[in-house]
C-alpha cells in the first residue's frame, strides 16, 4: 500500500521564488518555467504510451536531472541559475513543456457548446474534445507560475502549507456548463487552480491580505469570500481570479487561473462531501442528491464555522445547542462514521516504486460499493503533453464507468498527493476527528 512505503522529502524551493516586489509577474517575466515545475517535484520519470506512461521509462533520481536547454543538455541547477538572473530573462525559452493555444475563441466556444449538447456516438464530439483538452492544457504554464507564487506566500503564513493545483476534469467542465447557459467556455475561470491549505481561518485571512497587497501583473479579476459568506451546501473558503499578463510571455495573456485558500477545517469538509458524493452518485457539493445527507454536510460546515468563529451557513440553527443535537442525530441516523471509514478501507491503491519524485500525477479512480481503486500514474514536466493526453484518453474511458473520474494533478512530492487530494483516496479521518472534537465540547 501506498502508506506504508518510505517517501522522499520535499525540497526547499523557497530560495528560487521571487519575493514581494521582486517580480511584477510572479516570476515569469525572468522565465521561472524551471522552477515553477521543480517546486512541484525532484528527478521524473514517466512513459510513452498514455495509457501506461508510468511502466516504461525510469530516469536518474540523483538530485541533478539533466533538461534540454535550447541544443544543449543542462543540470537543472544550471538552468535554474541562469533563468534566475536578468541578464539571462530574454533568453529563457518557457516553450519547452507547455501547450499553446491552437485555436481560436470561437472554435474553444463551439467545441464547449458541442460538449453541452451533443451526443456521445456524435462524430463531431471527438474533435471537440480535442480542441477542448488543448485550451485546458494551455493553461499550464500560468498555472504553474501562480503555484509557485502561492506555494511561497503560502508557506510565509504557515510553514507547513499544502499547496496543490489541478486542471479541471471534462466531466466538471460540461456540468459547468449546462448548469450555466449563458457561460462560454472561454469565460470559465476555474479551468486551472490552485489551492494552498493553511491551519487556521486567521491564515486565510493573512495569505489572502498578501496577494492582495502584493504588486502582482496579473489582474485580479475579482475574489469571492465563501468564509464570510458561506454558499447554501456549507463550501467555505476564498476565492481569487487572476487573469495572466506578461509583457514577455505573452502567449498565455489573459488566461484565468482560479487561486483558492481554505483551513484545514474546510479542507476536510470539502473532502468528505466528494467522498460521499462519489459513493452517493450524486454532486453533493453542488446541493445535488439524498436531502438527508445535504443537510448532514450543511450541518457540520456551520458546526466547522462556529468552531472557527465565522458566519454560520445560511438556514441552519443559529444556537449551539440545537445545532449539536441536530447534527449528533443525522451523523447515527446516517451511520457517517462506519460508511465512510468502510469506503477508505475498501480502496485498492495501485502505483508504481518509481513514483516518488515526478513533477504531474494522473489519478483514475473507479469506485463501487464493493471495492474502489485508485490507479496512479506519474509523469515529469518534460511529458506534459503525453500526460495531458492520457488524461484525456482517461476522462474518455471512465465516462461509461459509474463512479469512476480522473483528474492530472501537481501536489510536490508523493507524500504531498494524499494530504492535497485526500478525497481520491476516500480519506474522510480528519473530518471525522473533527466532527467528534466539536461534539465533544460544549
Amino acid at each position: 500500500m501506498l502508506a506504508n512505503r518510505p517517501l522522499p522529502q520535499e525540497p526547499d524551493v523557497a530560495r528560487t521564488v521571487p519575493r514581494d516586489g521582486d517580480s511584477g509577474d510572479a516570476g515569469s517575466d525572468r522565465c521561472d518555467a524551471a522552477a515553477t515545475a521543480g517546486s512541484a517535484a525532484g528527478a521524473a520519470g514517466g512513459g510513452a504510451d498514455p495509457a501506461h506512461a508510468s511502466d516504461s521509462i525510469t530516469r536518474k533520481s540523483s538530485g541533478a536531472r539533466p533538461e534540454l536547454f535550447g541544443n544543449e543538455i543542462l543540470d537543472t541547477r544550471v538552468r535554474h541559475l541562469y533563468c534566475s538572473e536578468e541578464l539571462f530573462a530574454e533568453s529563457c525559452d518557457v516553450s519547452f513543456f507547455w501547450a499553446k493555444r491552437k485555436y481560436n475563441p470561437a472554435e474553444v466556444n463551439t467545441a464547449g457548446q458541442l460538449l453541452k449538447t451533443a451526443a456521445s456516438e456524435d462524430p463531431a464530439l471527438e474533435h471537440a474534445l480535442e480542441v477542448i483538452n488543448n485550451w485546458r492544457s494551455s493553461h499550464s504554464f500560468p498555472l504553474n507560475t501562480f503555484q509557485t507564487t502561492l506555494r511561497d506566500k503560502a508557506r510565509r503564513v504557515y510553514p507547513h502549507a499544502l499547496v496543490a493545483q489541478r486542471l479541471k476534469r471534462v466531466p466538471s467542465i460540461k456540468k459547468k456548463l449546462i448548469d450555466r447557459p449563458s457561460m462560454k467556455l472561454t469565460q470559465m475561470q476555474d479551468i486551472g487552480g490552485c489551492r494552498a491549505v493553511v491551519e487556521t481561518v486567521s491564515d486565510v485571512v493573512k495569505l489572502r491580505e498578501a496577494y492582495l497587497k502584493s504588486e502582482l501583473r496579473h489582474r485580479l479579476h475579482h475574489q469571492k469570500d465563501y468564509v464570510a459568506e458561506p454558499r447554501d451546501s456549507g463550501y467555505r473558503s476564498v476565492h481569487l481570479i487572476y487573469e495572466y499578463a506578461s509583457d514577455r510571455t505573452t502567449t498565455y495573456n489573459g488566461l484565468k487561473v482560479e487561486v483558492q485558500i481554505r483551513s484545514l477545517h474546510q479542507h476536510a469538509w470539502a473532502t468528505a462531501v466528494e467522498t460521499a458524493g462519489l459513493f452517493l452518485q450524486h454532486a453533493l457539493k453542488s446541493s445535488e442528491g439524498p436531502e438527508e445527507w445535504l443537510e448532514f454536510f450543511t450541518l457540520a460546515s456551520s458546526a466547522f464555522a462556529k468552531q472557527e468563529r465565522t458566519p454560520p451557513v445560511p438556514n441552519t440553527p443559529s444556537e449551539w445547542r440545537e445545532l449539536k443535537a441536530l447534527l449528533k442525530k443525522k451523523l447515527v441516523d446516517l451511520t457517517v462514521e462506519s460508511r465512510l471509514y468502510a469506503y477508505r478501507d475498501a480502496l485498492k491503491v495501485v502505483d508504481n516504486p518509481q513514483l516518488g519524485e515526478l513533477d504531474y500525477y494522473l489519478l483514475s479512480q473507479e469506485v463501487s460499493a464493493s471495492g474502489s481503486r485508485l490507479t496512479i500514474t506519474g509523469y515529469s514536466k518534460e511529458q506534459l503533453e503525453l500526460a495531458t493526453a492520457a488524461y484525456l484518453a482517461e476522462e474518455k474511458r471512465l465516462q461509461s464507468v459509474d463512479g469512476g473520474q480522473a483528474v492530472l494533478v501537481s501536489a510536490g512530492p508523493l507524500q504531498s498527493l494524499k494530504r492535497a487530494y485526500p478525497n481520491f483516496y476516500l480519506d474522510t479521518g480528519r473530518f471525522i476527528e473533527y466532527l467528534r472534537q466539536i461534539l465533544a465540547s460544549n
